[in-house]
């Protein structure tokens, strides 16, 4: 209505566009973003401009609108850090890393700006750098989730409980920092059957969660409860997953085949796919 009343407010076309691409109108919040660049050029329409052709798949055009909001807009942070996703995702970590440093440059004060440049640092290897850079964007969960992991790799085991157990407190309902949590504290040999029995309850496949219980019921003699969760993290599996849940499975079944009869035994392998 405010278009078809004034088609020249560049706010119609752009908060029309935002509509579409909560919607996941790619295509659509594209076509309003271009009517709006139509009556005049704006740096908030082409920034938005490249986020809905970049989800629809044009990365290319995004690239051109993100360095055209740089031209017009040199002091906006919000390109560099989209410039960063973008080389990220084709692997130039060295320029990602470029355009994030940017970013946190332009805006120190944005936390998910910090974040970003942690993540490209972690995929680039250099930890040390990526720990700075989510200790700066610390108030994010997931940047808690990522630094409890490094501290974690490190050896440092207090700080990275203590963090993934925040984690948890601020998003609660969060699967991977639940398992994280989990696996943290079995890293640590403390018991963490209950922690993954709660994971698993956030989670409609909760492979990770079955794997570990399962192998935990077994490192105790628990051989019904072990056989049980390793055939539920069998059932929950993707692609990439199987073959460990059944190479699991498998080793069970081979483990206890004298403590099982039988007809148990080929029961289960069958069921499974196991020969």
């Amino acid at each position: 209505a405010c278009v078809a009343a004034d088609p020249r407010r560049l706010d119609a076309f752009n908060n029309l566009g935002l509509l579409l691409l909560r919607r996941y109108d790619y295509g659509a919040a594209a076509t309003e973003f271009r009517h709006g660049l139509a009556v005049s050029e704006s740096a908030e329409l082409l920034l938005n401009l490249g986020v809905a052709v970049e989800h629809a798949g044009d990365v290319e055009e995004a690239q051109r609108c993100y360095e055209r909001v740089i031209t017009i807009a040199p002091k906006d942070a919000r390109p560099h850090a989209n410039l960063g996703a973008l080389a990220a995702k084709r692997g130039a970590l060295d320029e990602a890393i470029a355009c994030h440093r940017k970013a946190v440059e332009l805006n120190p004060d944005d936390p998910w700006l910090s974040f970003n440049l942690g993540d490209a640092l972690e995929d680039a290897g250099d930890d040390e750098s990526a720990i700075r850079a989510y200790e700066a964007s610390i108030q994010l969960p997931c940047a808690k989730n990522n630094l409890a992991g490094l501290l974690e790799k490190s050896g440092d085991y207090d700080r990275a409980e203590a963090l993934y157990a925040e984690c948890c407190a601020q998003s609660p309902d969060d699967y991977d920092f639940a398992v994280n949590r989990a696996c943290c504290a079995r890293s640590r040999g403390v018991d963490a059957e209950a922690l993954f029995a709660d994971a698993a309850k956030l989670c409609e496949r909760p492979y990770a969660c079955a794997f570990n219980l399962a192998e935990l019921a077994a490192a105790r003699g628990d051989i019904q409860t072990a056989l049980a969760r390793a055939k539920e993290a069998v059932a929950y599996a993707d692609e990439e997953e199987i073959d460990d849940a059944r190479e699991l499975l498998r080793a069970l079944l081979e483990a206890w085949r004298d403590s099982l009869d039988d007809a148990n035994v080929i029961e289960d392998a069958l069921a499974h796919g196991l020969e």
